[in-house]
């Protein structure tokens, strides 16, 4: 992941890596220096095993406490296009009150139809699907993402039913795991919206992920192309789904109407069972901004 981010430009960005206990925890500040300046990353062991719930959420909720403006919540089995950075910093430059998130491709928790049509990298448009392959939030949602990101427990899904089924209907969202917990927060509040792009600037590789199995990981990412050459900020811009191009609205249109059946599905009464413990290390983040000085602005 980190040979694919130092191709694009970092400058003014700072790489903190939430390492968990296991017997490679020792190869990632080696792994880290090989790619980034020695005052551009922080490593951190953690103590005990938080989970992949605990271990981001705590190093995210940590560098938002100290200040920082923006975050890119990544994964070392992630592969990331040149422009990326330049797209994360589009999106915060940009940002308007009704947007949730950047996701860094288009798709949705659970669906493997993740979408990229590089013949129209410049091309971003708004919808209610979310993903957390390449995550980027501000410090403005980060306080209701945060709530979420805590569950589940009876009263987090009781809430979240509640407002889920004023704002849609009877359709309910049973919040699982952080990232459909971040999801049933858009589909609860209907003015909320997540911008993804048609061209994707990141992929998964390989089957190994805790939840991307080989099966799902042919489905999902084997197809998608990554925009080869980075673009000038200047072109980014969002347009109405119904303005895409054909296929590509034709593809956003499915995976809309796929995420309010999956919603539907995901019932309150669905069985909730204890999350694995995880083993290894699993998140690298990137925040914006150094957290010793929460006053800076890179």
């Amino acid at each position: 992941m980190l040979a694919s981010l130092a191709v694009g430009n970092l400058d003014g960005w700072h790489m903190f890596v939430a390492v968990e206990p296991g017997p490679r925890q020792a190869e990632f500040t080696p792994i880290c220096a090989r790619y980034l300046a020695p005052d551009c990353y922080t490593v951190t062991i953690n103590r005990k095993k938080l989970g992949v719930r605990g271990n981001p959420y705590q190093l995210i909720d940590g560098v938002f406490r100290q200040g920082s403006e923006l975050n890119l919540c990544l994964e070392e089995d992630l592969i990331l296009a040149p422009d990326a950075p330049d797209l994360v910093e589009w999106y915060f430059t940009n940002r308007q009150t009704h947007w949730a998130c950047l996701n860094l491709i288009a798709g949705c928790c659970g669906n493997p139809g993740y979408m990229s049509h590089t013949a129209y990298p410049d091309l971003l448009f708004e919808t209610n699907c979310f993903t957390p392959v390449g995550l980027a939030m501000t410090a403005d949602i980060w306080p209701r993402f945060r709530e979420s990101w805590v569950g589940p427990d009876h009263r987090v899904i009781g809430k979240y039913s509640r407002m889920i089924e004023a704002a849609k209907g009877k359709r309910f969202l049973a919040l699982e795991g952080w990232d459909w917990a971040l999801w049933g927060e858009v589909l609860a509040d209907p003015k909320l919206r997540v911008v993804q792009p048609v061209a994707a600037r990141v992929t998964h590789d390989g089957p190994d992920g805790h939840h991307v199995k080989e099966d799902f990981q042919g489905l999902a990412f084997e197809h998608i192309s990554l925009v080869e050459v980075a673009r000038n900020t200047a072109d980014f811009r969002i347009v109405d789904s119904k303005s895409l191009p054909d296929q590509t609205r034709a593809h956003q249109a499915a995976l809309e109407h796929a995420s309010v059946l999956m919603a539907e599905c995901r019932s309150i009464d669905y069985p909730l069972v204890p999350e694995p413990v995880r083993t290894g290390a699993r998140l690298l983040t990137r925040i914006k901004g150094h957290p010793v000085d929460p006053t800076r602005r890179s």
